[in-house]
């Protein structure tokens, strides 16, 4: 079976890797207003801080968010900010719950290929070993 390579993020106030979905995406939008992307789907210039208080706190005071964005943060959108970072500190479920609930779920009902494999009877979206294995290296020169 395949491994599946894991996505890598890096915070951009403590310049530590991790799991794209172990970050919270902050995006600046095509329109302008900068916000939080708990789907992480949303189109614009994204930046990525770990679901920790110390890294949002580190993000504001040394303004990596402005040079990460290319925009400077403030107004309403610094507001914003603050106050989901405040919703992080009293650890509401809805808050940092909602980018592992996305992937459980995904897990749990299968990806759109994968369920299509299973109603064809193909073994949830693996795909079988042929009798006649291909040239060495992929065929590529």
């Amino acid at each position: 079976m395949r491994i599946r390579r894991v996505p890598e993020r890096t915070c951009v106030a403590c310049r530590e890797t991790a799991g794209k979905r172990e970050l919270v995406r902050v995006v600046r939008t095509v329109a302008g207003p900068v916000e939080v992307d708990l789907t992480g789907r949303k189109n614009g210039r994204g930046a990525y801080l770990h679901a920790d208080p110390v890294c949002w706190d580190m993000a504001f005071k040394r303004q990596t968010l402005n040079g990460a964005l290319k925009t400077v943060v403030g107004g309403d959108d610094l507001t914003a900010l603050q106050e989901f970072r405040d919703r992080l500190v009293a650890g509401d479920a809805g808050v940092a719950a909602v980018p592992v609930a996305a992937v459980a779920a995904r897990v749990a009902t299968g990806t759109p290929t994968t369920r299509g494999s299973r109603r064809q009877g193909r073994g949830g979206g693996v795909k079988p070993a042929t009798a006649k294995p291909g040239p060495v290296g992929g065929g590529r020169a």
